[in-house]
């Protein structure tokens, strides 16, 4: 292992600021404003974080050729009894 890559996963495994991704991403959503997914951040979700989901998915958007209008959900969202596409098999 390179000396840097060795040094930087030491400082990492030293430091409470450690940055924090979503271990969870649900299946995709189809409710009547449009198609919406969930992650699992643990209750808190810091600018740079949101900042950097976004820019995956509009990079994943835009690699795929799909034309989207990105937007948070709103408060009073409900998943219950909508229609599920696995992103999984």
């Amino acid at each position: 292992m390179p000396r840097e890559q060795r040094e930087a996963e030491e400082q990492a495994a030293t430091t409470w600021d450690i940055p924090y991704t979503p271990n969870f991403i649900s299946d995709v959503y189809v409710t009547p404003r449009g198609p919406m997914v969930w992650t699992d951040t643990k209750g808190d979700l810091p600018r740079a974080m949101g900042d950097a989901m976004l820019r995956v998915l509009l990079d994943e958007l835009r690699a795929e050729g799909i034309t989207a209008h990105v937007v948070g959900a709103p408060v009073d969202v409900s998943l219950e009894g909508l229609p599920v596409i696995p992103l999984s098999g």
